[in-house]
């Protein structure tokens, strides 16, 4: 397989019948304004199910610097801790290949065929278990892999109001940037992204 972003090749797994990369996002997206970086690491602290499955970019001097870890993350916005700084939160479902599996002549794993082998005739509850917890129960025969990205821009409050620009039309003007659509209610007020340069 052939990836041209990454000018990279990878070998496809003998299992996969098709294996297509794919970087797609969701045309609506969510942002949230938060005065500081107390209150949006409050927020983010109340998301735990957010911490798997997430790319973090944190953005003011260089866009989407990634976070690959939570304790990065925390480093990276304690530094704005002091500062009169904004945060606009933006948040999007984003999928990123699509595959589909053979459906016969299937190669097992040779761990999984080893254990499918010492596994006793006569049911036994504990071993059976083992094997069950190890390898489930199921075999997806399809499907699209992906997560949610979040982005985090810096916001410089000072720049914002000279803008006469509130947080939320600034989080909903990144957000158009980013290609998302807004709904009916939004687009009223998006009137002043022309100014989001100047923040």
């Amino acid at each position: 397989m052939y990836y041209n972003d990454d000018e990279k090749y990878y070998r496809k797994p003998y299992n996969f019948h098709t294996y297509q990369f794919m970087g797609k996002a969701e045309s609506v997206g969510s942002s949230e304004y938060y005065e500081d970086a107390s209150s949006l690491l409050n927020a983010r602290k109340q998301e735990k199910s957010f911490n798997l499955g997430i790319t973090v970019g944190i953005s003011m001097v260089e866009f989407g610097l990634s976070g690959s870890s939570e304790s990065q993350f925390m480093n990276n916005i304690s530094q704005y801790q002091e500062q009169n700084m904004g945060f606009v939160r933006l948040l999007s479902k984003v999928q990123t290949a699509q595959f589909k599996m053979r459906s016969s002549g299937l190669m097992l794993d040779e761990d999984l065929f080893q254990s499918l082998v010492e596994l006793p005739e006569e049911y036994d509850f504990g071993t059976y278990s083992r094997f069950l917890s190890q390898y489930g129960t199921h075999y997806i025969t399809s499907g699209i892999m992906g997560g949610v990205l979040e982005y985090i821009v810096v916001i410089n409050k000072k720049a914002m109001a000279q803008s006469e620009m509130t947080g939320e039309q600034a989080g909903l003007c990144l957000g158009l940037s980013l290609g998302w659509s807004p709904n009916i209610n939004v687009k009223l007020k998006l009137s002043g992204c022309e100014k989001t340069g100047q923040t």
